[in-house]
Parts: C-alpha cells; structure tokens; sequence
C-alpha cells in the first residue's frame, strides 16, 4: 500500500509522493461527497458554493473563460458556471472528476473537467518552491474529521506569498489586489468556530495573523 511508505525514505521520489496524495484524494472524494460541510444536495437545490467576498471580488463573469485548478468534484466550478462563466475544472483525484462530471450531466450544467496534475498543464513556470515535500498525518478529512480513512499521511509543498505572487506577475498577469483574511471555513485546532460558520483564533489570544487569502490577478 502506498501509506506503507516511510516518511524519510531517502529512495523515495515526486512519484510515490503524488501517488500516495492521489490515493488520499480519491479516498477523500467520497467521504466530502457525501458531507455535510460541502451540501451537495443544497448544490442540487440551487445553492453556490463561492462565499460572498469572493463572489463580490472575482466579479463579472458572465461569457468569460474560468479556469479552477484542484477542483475538487466541482461544485465551486459549478457554481461559476451557473454566474455565466465557461468552466473548466482541473484535478489530480480520478474519483473526485468522475463525481464531477456525472453532477455536471446530472444538472445538465456545461463544463469541462480534466483529471490530471496541475503542472502537466500548459503553465509556463513551476510554482513548487522545494523537490521535497513535508509531510503530515492524516486524521479523516477536513469535511468529516471522524471519516475512517486508509490513507495516514499527506505530502505538501509550501508556497509564500512572495511566490504566489511573483509566479502571476512573472507570467505576464496585473495584480489587482491581495487580501488576508482572519478565518477559514473549516475546523482547525487552534481555532474556534463563530456564527457565520468560519473558523477564528480564540478572541482571548493575543495578536493577529491571516489565515487566508484572495487574490485576483487579470491579463494584462
């Protein structure tokens, strides 16, 4: 099995890595699927999964061409696609596409989705900073933390902001803006959840630090 292998297995290539993330991905597919946190069936009935800054942000879409790299099964591809954007979905997970196509036919919603890693697209510059990747064990998943899973460990490649940043404007692209926000919208340790259904740090620690961001880049 992919999770048999050892985290500092110096023999260890991008290829098992990325195999064992796959493996995880499909897995994880399933589980999100059929959670609560992404409401499939709220999807069915008409909602949108894009959160209101980001909708109000991103803008106009309507008759242009959106690109959504790790796409997941495709409700927030979906969900552009119903703004009036042409969508295409990209996602390393063969489950995850497979799901994301049939809700696609199912909601007879255009859009097109490619199962495949995101640097095996036509992108000009690497984003990855580091050849080896950091990994972390692997509880559940985000959407269902008490999910059994058999995929323990998941391998990441860290991008900064700098990075992020630079890659865009070093492809020709025009930041428009950059944006930290103080929450995310799933569950983390350290963070405790509020109303609005995002996740903050505890109103009693001190000091602030972002915990995601949006950026809108345009071609120039």
């Amino acid at each position: 099995m992919y999770a048999a292998i050892e985290m500092g297995d110096a023999a260890t290539g991008p290829d098992e890595f990325q195999a064992v993330n796959r493996a995880m991905w499909n897995e994880r597919a399933g589980i999100n699927y059929r959670s609560a946190f992404y409401d499939v069936e709220g999807f069915r009935a008409g909602a949108v999964r894009p959160p209101a800054y980001e909708i109000e942000e991103v803008g106009d879409v309507a008759g242009k061409d959106l690109l959504h790299l790790q796409c997941h099964f495709g409700i927030d591809t979906l969900s552009w696609g119903r703004f009036g954007a042409r969508v295409t979905g990209v996602d390393f997970s063969e489950r995850a596409i497979a799901y994301a196509r049939e809700l696609s036919s199912e909601l007879g919603e255009p859009a097109t989705f490619v199962c495949c890693d995101v640097l095996d697209l036509p992108v000009r510059f690497p984003y990855f900073a580091r050849e080896t990747p950091l990994p972390f064990p692997v509880q559940g998943s985000y959407a269902d933390p008490e999910a059994q899973v058999e995929q323990t460990v998941e391998y990441c490649w860290p991008h900064g902001i700098g990075e992020i940043v630079t890659a865009l404007a070093s492809a020709g692209l025009r930041i428009d803006f950059l944006h930290e926000w103080p929450f995310l919208f799933w569950s983390m340790p350290f963070l405790v959840e509020h109303p609005d259904r995002t996740w903050r740090l505890p109103a009693e620690m001190s000091g602030e630090i972002p915990l995601t961001f949006s950026l809108r880049a345009t071609k120039a």
